[in-house]
């Protein structure tokens, strides 16, 4: 699907609530190709969390302060920010996790899974997001390449050798 600002595309990879549209949701996670430079879109009201999976890195301007993003560095910033990428050497892929304000908090980490250090995924919800490698869900025949995402559950075991994005989200707590 289009950008909200009309300046790339972006691919789904999973939303809460699952019939939500993307003024309403709680949270979503998806894939943004970036081929050229310029604005983001601006998303008043959101948390987001981006990491690029493939290319070179941008220099990420967030309200006039610029970071030189590198592939596998998470960064997060405010939806409402005003924001602008300059593409470093390409085009990027990124990995988006954007979060409402006030009713979730995310984070992001980017694991290196090994065979000899297997992944045991945390309360909350949890996707994961296979980067590079293969990686297995223990005590099943399902197998998770590039690109493949997981809703996981509490107690899910991850074996395998597999660069992993691991996005947690969890309610965020109200205040009395």
């Amino acid at each position: 699907m289009p950008w909200a600002n009309g300046g790339g595309t972006t691919y789904q990879v999973a939303i809460a609530p699952a019939d939500a549209a993307l003024d309403d949701f709680s949270w979503r996670i998806s894939l943004a190709d970036i081929t050229t430079s310029g604005p983001f879109s601006s998303l008043p009201g959101i948390d987001r969390l981006l990491v690029v999976i493939d290319g070179a890195g941008m220099d990420l301007t967030v309200d006039g302060e610029t970071t030189t993003i590198t592939r596998l560095a998470p960064i997060s910033f405010a939806g409402e920010s005003v924001t602008t990428c300059e593409l470093t050497a390409g085009p990027t892929r990124d990995l988006n996790v954007m979060t409402r304000r006030g009713a979730c908090l995310a984070s992001l980490a980017v694991l290196h899974l090994s065979i000899e250090t297997p992944v045991v995924l945390d309360d909350g919800v949890t996707v994961v997001v296979v980067l590079d490698g293969r990686c297995d869900i223990e005590d099943t025949v399902l197998g998770l390449s590039p690109r493949d995402a997981l809703v996981a559950t509490r107690g899910t075991t991850l074996t395998g050798q597999a660069t992993l994005a691991i996005v947690t989200i969890r309610d965020e707590p109200t205040t009395r």
